[in-house]
């Protein structure tokens, strides 16, 4: 009796044995409804680490357990089977997953190229472990009409129209070690479009006379533009190379950044042009300075005599859109032989704020040989310019400017012609009146501009001017 009694005792307890492991088994390959449909599979990956470590996430309160040292009898095994939750271990501790898993957020990367805008792409190309280089460029394409009227008898004019490449510039720019060294070049294959027809009269000894033409390119017509290698320090960079002429703000500016298609007679006149030496400036918060030793032979020339030109240059901005500055410029040695002797000083101003923008500057110079008895010839320009910006995008500006290249002639007297012979006008004298609008597609990176210009020569025709430039800069 006792032996059957503990047969049937064993065999209900082999019993609940085998049912409660049917069931943790199936609790443990049923998927688990509470985890998270993660992309990549994450919810997959949940269940497979379950798997592997034989331990379920916790589904709630679990049934007590049997007393310990206690066997089930067949009632027990019965009851808990029929209408109690399966038996389960013990819960563990919420498992933390492993960071590998959680890649449910997509990159930014990913989320820009789904909206379908572009992803940002690097500006600079490394160069070893810690220099760089950059490529930029400015490209200009004009639509160019002048025409001449004689006021007030208007009975004669002259049109001239022509599609033109104005600017082509490529640069080439980077840091060396860091920031310890830096360098610059730039070269616009464009500017060779200016050469000069010249026609001289040749007699030969037998009495015979011929013309002979001849083409030559004025001095600043050069490729090389901006070149030089600089080691920079903390108040101080010093560079050797070929430079912006140090004479006049819009003339120091950058192509890119003008409001109008050309910078004024006086710009032109006293700067706008390159020159070989040596250079020290720095950029401050709120101050720069530069200090130029120059050839003063112009764009890519060789020096043929032992004058240099000496330049300083200041800019102050007080407030942020306001710069003021001043800019003088002398040369030193052999002051009583030279021809080309310059003193040159200038003021200048801009206000940018809230859409307003104004600009100009004051400029003069005396250039000729400082002997007793020689008279120097006297110049002197200026220009004003106001602009306002409508929603960020369209421009109106409007540009007043005056330039008297030889004060000490006579107004009127074409003998004067010859010193404003860079701009290819017979005449000395000029005030301008310009209107312009410009359209900003992106900044200076990519616009359009439109400007009319009208030029009061002293003693010849007026000139008007048309012209249209679309440009893309980076």
């Amino acid at each position: 009796m006792k032996l059957d009694q503990r047969l049937i005792a064993s065999t209900a307890h082999g019993v609940v044995l085998l049912t409660t492991a049917l069931g943790f088994a199936q609790k443990v390959d049923a998927p688990n409804p509470s985890a998270p449909d993660a992309p990549g599979g994450a919810a997959s990956d949940q269940q497979s680490a379950t798997r592997t470590t034989g331990l379920v996430p916790d589904q709630g309160t679990p049934s007590p357990a049997s007393p310990l040292g206690q066997a089930p009898s067949a009632n027990v095994a019965s009851s808990n089977t029929a209408s109690s939750p399966v038996p389960t271990a013990t819960p563990a501790a919420p498992r933390q997953e492993p960071a590998a898993v959680a890649i449910a957020q997509p990159t930014p990367l990913a989320k820009e190229s789904k909206e379908g805008s572009s992803p940002a792409l690097p500006t600079k190309l490394a160069i070893g472990k810690d220099s760089w280089v950059q490529v930029g460029a400015l490209l200009q394409g004009w639509f160019d009409t002048k025409w001449n009227s004689q006021i007030p008898e208007n009975t004669s004019r002259s049109t001239q129209s022509t599609f033109r490449i104005r600017r082509a510039e490529l640069k080439l720019s980077g840091n060396l070690l860091g920031d310890s060294a830096s360098f610059m070049v730039s070269f616009d294959p464009a500017q060779p479009y200016k050469y000069a027809t010249n026609k001289y009269t040749v007699t030969d000894s037998k009495g015979v006379t011929q013309t002979i033409t001849t083409s030559t390119p004025p001095g600043n017509t050069a490729a090389l533009k901006l070149f030089w290698v600089s080691l920079n320090s903390r108040y101080v960079d010093a560079a050797i190379g070929q430079f912006k002429y140090p004479m006049s703000y819009e003339g120091q500016s950058s192509s890119a950044e003008l409001l109008f298609p050309e910078r004024a007679y006086s710009s032109r006149y006293f700067g706008d042009t390159y020159d070989i030496g040596f250079r020290l400036e720095k950029k401050l918060d709120w101050f720069k300075y530069q200090v130029f030793l120059l050839n003063g032979s112009g764009q890519n020339q060789v020096d043929t005599n032992i004058q240099k030109d000496l330049s300083v240059r200041l800019e102050f901005t007080p407030i942020t859109g306001v710069t003021l500055g001043a800019a003088g410029l002398t040369s030193l040695s052999r002051r009583t032989q030279q021809a080309t002797t310059k003193d040159t000083g200038e003021f200048f101003g801009r206000l940018n704020t809230a859409g307003l923008l104004v600009q100009g500057e004051l400029i003069w110079g005396e250039v000729g040989s400082t002997a007793s008895g020689v008279e120097r010839t006297k110049a002197a320009g200026r220009y004003a310019t106001i602009g306002y910006t409508i929603a960020g995008k369209l421009q109106p500006v409007i540009r007043y400017g005056y330039l008297n290249t030889d004060k000490t002639v006579t107004l009127g007297n074409a003998s004067s012609y010859a010193l404003y012979a860079p701009f290819g006008v017979a005449t000395d004298e000029v005030r301008s009146y310009e209107v312009g609008l410009n359209y900003y597609l992106q900044n200076n990176l990519l616009k359009l501009q439109a400007a009319y210009g009208y030029f009061d020569f002293d003693n010849i025709p007026a000139q008007q001017q048309f012209t249209i430039v679309a440009q893309a800069a980076f």
